[in-house]
């Protein structure tokens, strides 16, 4: 939508169109080959993917920088970076040996929710590569989605794309039950979930927790 001001010289003023700003950002359609499918995504509908990302090729970024030795929380996520080097082990056991396994299936009860849930969602987002995809994962899943934020409205200077998804207790506990919750009927989450950055050229930049507990 092109936006006018008005231009004034000498008394007279005049509508004109406004120059956009350096930072205004218009997502990409999909490519042809990551179009979704006519079925309803599920186990039988698999989610298209650009390619099965790793830690090798692609590995874990947070806040725009590789995650490695520098970050004061290594020693916490080392052994998931390890664990689910590739996208694959993030995923149920059927789906985890295939060549082109169906991306929607995340074993949820896999590891730590959140270093292992940034770790594959990271993966998982890599392995998709294009935001209205991962928007598409995160419906499946019941998170509640939010809206999507271009250019400067991430008001964060590396990214180009951002969004979250959120769960409510009842959700969370659905996926990675706590006995202490489920025997005194109180839990300290109250939501729960990720948001996901992307760079203008679709890189993921960062995958954050997102959410709030009964302290805040």
């Amino acid at each position: 939508m092109v936006k006018f001001g008005f231009v004034c010289v000498l008394g007279f003023c005049l509508s004109a169109p406004l120059a956009e700003a350096e930072d205004a950002y218009t997502l990409p359609p999909l490519p042809k080959h990551l179009e979704l499918p006519d079925c309803e995504l599920g186990p039988d509908c698999p989610i298209p993917f650009n390619h099965l990302s790793n830690q090798t090729d692609e590995p874990f970024f947070v806040r725009n920088e590789v995650f490695d030795e520098r970050f004061s929380a290594w020693r916490k996520y080392a052994d998931v970076i390890e664990e689910f080097h590739d996208v694959r082990d993030c995923l149920i056991a059927s789906e985890a040996k295939k060549e082109a396994p169906n991306l929607l299936l995340i074993d949820w009860s896999k590891g730590d929710f959140v270093r292992t849930g940034q770790v594959c969602l990271f993966r998982i987002a890599s392995s998709l590569r294009h935001p209205s995809l991962m928007q598409e994962w995160i419906r499946y899943h019941d998170f509640r989605l939010s809206d999507l934020k271009l250019g400067d409205e991430t008001h964060v200077s590396y990214s180009a794309v951002v969004f979250t998804g959120i769960w409510n207790a009842t959700q969370y506990r659905e996926r990675k039950p706590n006995w202490i919750a489920a025997l005194t009927g109180i839990d300290v989450t109250i939501s729960i979930g990720f948001g996901v950055r992307y760079n203008r050229n679709l890189d993921v930049v960062d995958v954050f927790l997102q959410g709030r507990s009964i302290f805040q």
